[in-house]
């Protein structure tokens, strides 16, 4: 059975040796990820509810997403803080044989997570201020103006989906992992989808 990898059980992302340290951060979240749908089941494991920490940092348009105790992935992020992060992996079910016959079976897992964070830092490094408001209602002392409310920045927060998708490498001959051939996978390729929420501490 293949498991889940952009998030540790799932997310094993791929790594790159770089230091993670880099540009702004946006925080450190907890994540937690309700299944929408598996169409891979029972072939790829699903955790329901999904849990797991990720520091966020961003650098101009780039983010930097990173599990707690694995390296970092890049993705992209918009000043709106729209963002994007992608993984594949590659997993060999069985070598091919060509003395018997038997081309092998090597499988891609492919990962996306899209989503929005909100209240996002700025890219500067100072913070960017909530819907707050037009000067129509801020500016009066009345509602707006406790320093307190306005003042304080929001901890930013975000929703994304999760998208897991398990595809056959061309020429691999994965038949034998299908449920009616006595696998465990329904269909190849399949896809399996997370809702995620969080907030940074």
């Amino acid at each position: 059975m293949l498991v889940v990898a952009l998030v540790g059980t799932p997310f094993v992302l791929a790594c790159r040796d770089v230091d993670s340290t880099s540009g702004t951060s946006i925080g450190s979240f907890d994540v937690h990820g309700t299944l929408d749908e598996n169409g891979c089941a029972p072939g790829l494991d699903s955790i329901d509810p999904l849990e797991f920490r990720v520091d966020l940092a961003r650098e101009h348009g780039t983010l930097t997403w990173r599990m707690q105790g694995g390296g970092p992935v890049f993705g992209t992020i918009e000043d709106d803080g729209e963002f994007r992060v992608r993984s594949s992996t590659e997993a060999e079910a069985w070598p091919e044989d060509p003395v018997n016959g038997i081309r092998g079976c090597r499988l891609t897992q492919i990962e996306t997570i899209e989503g929005t964070i909100r209240d996002l830092p700025r890219a500067d490094g100072g913070t960017s201020m909530p819907d707050a408001g037009t000067q129509g209602d801020a500016g009066t002392q009345g509602d707006a103006g406790t320093q307190g409310d306005a003042g304080a920045s929001a901890r930013p927060t975000f929703e994304a989906s999760h998208r897991i998708e398990v595809v056959p490498v061309a020429g691999s001959d994965c038949s034998p992992l299908l449920i009616v051939h006595g696998g465990s996978f329904p269909t190849l390729p399949c896809s399996a989808r997370y809702d995620l929420e969080a907030e940074a501490d």
